[in-house]
């Protein structure tokens, strides 16, 4: 397990502030990233007659500015109207509904039994500040790496050469999916 997958990213718990500082940074830094390149590229831009392709359209073609730039005018006008509208009709067909459709309530236990597991390891992750859960390719859980139990219960602990404590999901057998295996 790499270190980078233990880090968790809430920046909706920073203050403004410190994410107002953050983002600061990282367009400081890109803007100097960016200015280091730009001898590099001025030179591939020469060398490709860039400057030369500028003169001919940009420069040249001055006199049209105005009809372009009413163009350009006319064209954003067109696509905030489209925006707007489509905006107000989503308010006006769901803008007194909290959601779209309803959420079901959905028990701990068929939770639990969904993921092949019984209801203290399921009652042990929910309380957990910290749990790792390893998922495999079809993204059913397979093993929950959680603290040690405080006492014996139904699921077994890790083998202690692992360096981990955790409970392999997996069931035994396909008739009985919440029984829980030790890892081996």
């Amino acid at each position: 397990m790499s270190t980078d997958s233990l880090i968790i990213s809430l920046p909706h718990r920073q203050s403004a502030a410190q994410r107002s500082l953050y983002a600061s940074l990282t367009a400081l830094a890109w803007f100097g990233w960016i200015f280091l390149w730009l001898p590099l590229i001025t030179a591939l831009a020469w060398a490709m007659g860039l400057d030369l392709a500028y003169a001919r359209v940009v420069l040249d073609d001055a006199a049209h500015g105005a009809s372009d730039l009413l163009f350009l005018l006319r064209a954003g006008l067109i696509c905030a109207t489209v925006f707007l509208g489509w905006a107000l009709y989503n308010r006006w067909r769901y803008g007194r509904q909290e959601r779209r459709r309803g959420v079901t309530t959905v028990s701990h236990e068929t939770i639990a039994h969904y993921f092949g597991a019984d209801s203290i390891v399921s009652q042990r992750l929910r309380n957990q500040r910290r749990s790792v859960l390893h998922v495999d390719a079809s993204g059913r859980p397979v093993r929950a790496v959680i603290d040690p139990p405080l006492r014996h219960s139904i699921a077994a602990p890790a083998a202690a050469d692992d360096g981990e404590h955790g409970y392999d999901l997996r069931p035994a057998t396909s008739e009985h999916p919440e029984a829980l295996t030790p890892v081996k």
